[in-house]
């Protein structure tokens, strides 16, 4: 999937390869003689016999990018903040196309390799963290250097956020998973909730951190045992 091929294809594969993996099994034998080579280079000698899929990249690209957007739009619509100059309009996308990249490498390496859960862990980790990072960069550039081209109001916002949570939902059902739905409920939902308190916005942002964090691991643990 991450060499840009058909998801079809694959599934076809996949289960051709099964059938044949289980037959072995059941007759005593190994692997190999199945393959005749390493599973990694198996797979790669299959991956360059099939085409890439030029028009379903062509789909799930702007897909991604919309769906990225709409997570950055709706936070800042809740926190009122939608303002936005020609750094943000521009590197927003050269942005998510970097991430594109990076997150593909490091899906190649884990497809290709065994290793174990703890360098698995920090390789998600080291992935959320150059993302954040990313659109923070971003985010501070925009703030200090950029002039905005519009601000939108109260009604804008609304609107703004109204938009953001139908492209979630319009994600879940094209995807067929909760994700785009959880995520942002995970996200947002603690911001909103502390947002209201009487406190100062230091003191929010320690309450809402942990929470948040706190969310996502238990989200994607939830996740990884459903899987396993």
């Amino acid at each position: 999937m991450s060499s840009g091929k058909k998801q079809k294809e694959i599934d076809e594969i996949t289960a051709e390869l099964e059938d044949h993996l289980l037959l072995a099994e059941q007759n005593g034998k190994n692997i190999n003689d199945i393959i005749g080579k390493s599973p990694q280079q198996y797979m790669e000698d299959i991956a360059s016999e099939l085409k890439v899929d030029f028009k379903g990249l062509s789909k799930v690209i702007p897909i991604i990018m919309i769906g990225a957007l709409a997570y950055t739009v709706m936070g800042d619509a809740i926190r009122g903040t939608i303002d936005y100059s020609a750094i943000m309009l521009v590197g927003f996308p050269v942005v998510i196309l970097l991430l594109l990249s990076i997150y593909t490498g490091a899906f190649r390496l884990l497809a290709k390799n065994e290793i174990s859960k703890t360098k698995e862990n920090l390789i998600f980790f080291g992935l959320g963290l150059i993302s954040i990072s990313s659109f923070v960069v971003l985010s501070v550039l925009d703030e200090k250097i950029g002039e905005p081209l519009f601000t939108l109001g109260t009604t804008g916002h609304i609107a703004v956020g109204v938009a953001a949570s139908l492209v979630f939902v319009a994600l879940a059902l094209w995807s067929k998973t909760w994700f785009s739905i959880i995520i942002p409920l995970i996200l947002f939902i603690p911001e909103i909730v502390v947002r209201q308190l009487p406190i100062s916005d230091g003191q929010k942002l320690y309450i809402f951190l942990p929470v948040m964090f706190i969310g996502l691991a238990i989200y994607m643990r939830w996740e990884r045992k459903k899987v396993s």
